[in-house]
């Protein structure tokens, strides 16, 4: 058996060899009619798909599509559906092979053809309306800045508005961009953009090609997408509206178009309209209007606190005057007016109204919502300071009251004090520091000029100074450490034992006190215009 064992395995093997072999020929022969529906089917969908692929690509440059739509291996093969039965010399053996070879060339080529996204093109609208708020009081602003966008002869090209968070700055956005569904203008696309805090130039990109009729698969890189955007925009007068930029946005990596317009064919053509909290950012944008929103004065802040209230409560109770008082706290500001009448809009009772006046005056960050809805969203312009020095100088304007207009002098005595401007030797240095500061603050909307009319002094928004004070008790959470006192006769002084800082700030004449001090804590005391 082990003599025999050598010679029989090569035979064994050569007759499988040959069986495979057979096999795999045969197969030509026996399957061919399946193979030829198959196939037929398959040359089907690679037409399909490359009619697809064709309407996708409609860019002149080179890209994978190319060669792939160049390829004539299935084209060729077309010729075998026209000879058969026509070519007597072609065997069925050699038919069968080639419909097989070109089987798998189909799907080689169905797996070739399988493409990310490139772009694709739609038929954009000049403009889409956007949901707005229903404002109050804005018609004048509204005016102005639409001359600006609509005056072909004007030099002004792209317009910065600023103010502080929850002014109105986006309502005001939107209704401009709604605007141009009302009035004539010489645009063809207006385009909107929502930029937001962390700045990506890809979803700004993406938002644009929105707007334009472009959209993207993911692999699409940001110079391919500039690119398309510059195909579409070359020639196009646009207006562009950025809502909510915190820093530069580099248009010139936005679209390629940007880089090739001057100033002076811009003009002629497109309009930039952006919002932001700072005025610094509007310098970084190069604006050549910058436009302040203002708070609401009390007219326009009482029926814009009314229409969320309701009349429903403010007529069928006896609250009109304690919600005066409850407005008057919002100092203008509507997303604080929209968000306290909104939450009053179910207190129906005297007792309701007369606890919210005491809330808001005393600790407003335990007014339901107002930290959640208020304070949350002006909270950002604090966390875009650009260090901890203007962070702190911030806050340390808290100390002072309600709606005071501080000496700019005496407020950079205070910073210095308390260590914040410490880093320069020159007493001279450390005023011309503090007063960049104040001007930085400003830039941010965290402070506003005060009543002097020289600009010798500045003050906190009444909102603004109850965001520091809640931010310096670690968000509510180290209540009793941060006071600001206004006393009529009386002092409690065991409520000083937690204070880390007291301001008695313009303080009335005190006439009893209350306790002894206990102050571990205490690292400054204000007494400014008090009086004994």
């Amino acid at each position: 058996m082990n003599i025999v064992s050598p010679f029989v395995t090569p035979v064994i093997d050569i007759i499988c060899r040959l069986w495979s072999y057979s096999a795999v020929r045969s197969s030509y022969l026996c399957d061919l009619k399946q193979n030829l529906n198959v196939l037929e089917s398959s040359f089907m969908k690679l037409k399909e798909r490359r009619d697809d692929v064709k309407e996708m690509v409609h860019i002149p440059e080179s890209n994978p599509t190319d060669s792939w739509l160049a390829t004539k291996s299935i084209k060729n093969g077309g010729k075998y559906f026209c000879c058969w039965g026509g070519k007597i010399f072609c065997s069925g053996y050699k038919l069968g092979k080639v419909v097989v070879e070109k089987l798998n060339d189909a799907d080689k080529l169905w797996n070739e053809g399988v493409f990310q996204v490139l772009v694709t093109i739609s038929q954009p609208d000049v403009v889409r309306e956007i949901s707005v708020y229903q404002a109050l009081g804005m018609d004048q602003m509204i005016d102005e800045v639409w001359s600006l966008l609509v005056d072909e002869q004007s030099s002004v090209r792209i317009i910065g508005l600023y103010g502080m968070g929850g002014v109105g700055k986006t309502t005001l956005l939107k209704k401009l961009n709604n605007e141009f569904l009302k009035r004539s203008h010489h645009f063809d696309l207006v385009i909107w953009v929502v930029v937001s805090k962390d700045l990506n130039i890809k979803t700004v990109q993406k938002q644009i090609g929105k707007s334009i009729g472009l959209t993207w698969g993911d692999q699409t890189n940001i110079d391919d997408r500039a690119k398309d955007i510059t195909q579409v925009l070359t020639n196009k007068k646009f207006a562009l509206f950025l809502d909510d930029i915190w820093d530069r946005v580099d248009l010139q990596k936005v679209w390629i178009a940007y880089v090739k317009i001057t100033n002076q064919e811009l003009t002629k053509k497109s309009r930039v309209v952006f919002t932001t909290r700072s005025e610094f950012v509007c310098g970084l944008m190069q604006a050549d209007e910058i436009v302040k929103v203002n708070c609401m004065d009390w007219d326009k802040s009482w029926r814009l606190f009314q229409q969320n209230v309701g009349q429903r409560v403010l007529s069928s109770h006896n609250v009109t005057e304690l919600a005066e008082k409850v407005a008057k706290e919002c100092l203008g500001l509507p997303l604080a007016l929209i968000a306290i009448g909104q939450t009053m809009a179910c207190k129906k009772t005297v007792q309701e109204w007369q606890h919210a006046v005491t809330v808001l005056q005393k600790s407003a960050s335990e007014f339901q919502g107002m930290v959640d809805e208020v304070f949350a969203i002006l909270k950002f312009s604090y966390d875009s300071l650009q260090n901890e020095k203007l962070k702190s100088c911030f806050l340390c304007c808290s100390l002072y009251p309600d709606d005071y207009s501080i000496r700019r002098v005496e407020l950079i005595r205070l910073w210095i004090g308390e260590g914040f401007l410490d880093e320069v030797d020159d007493i001279d240095e450390a005023y011309n520091e503090g007063h960049d500061v104040i001007e930085s603050l400003k830039s941010a909307c965290l402070l506003e000029s005060g009543n002097d009319r020289n600009g010798n002094e500045v003050k906190m928004h009444d909102v603004i100074r109850d965001l520091a004070l809640w931010i310096f008790s670690d968000l509510g959470r180290k209540k009793g450490n941060y006071l600001t006192i206004q006393a009529q006769n009386k002092l409690k002084l065991h409520e000083w034992e937690k204070a880390v800082k007291i301001s008695l700030v313009n303080n009335r004449p005190i006439k009893e006190l209350i306790g002894a001090p206990n102050c571990l804590n205490l690292s400054t005391l204000l007494l400014h215009g008090s009086k004994a």
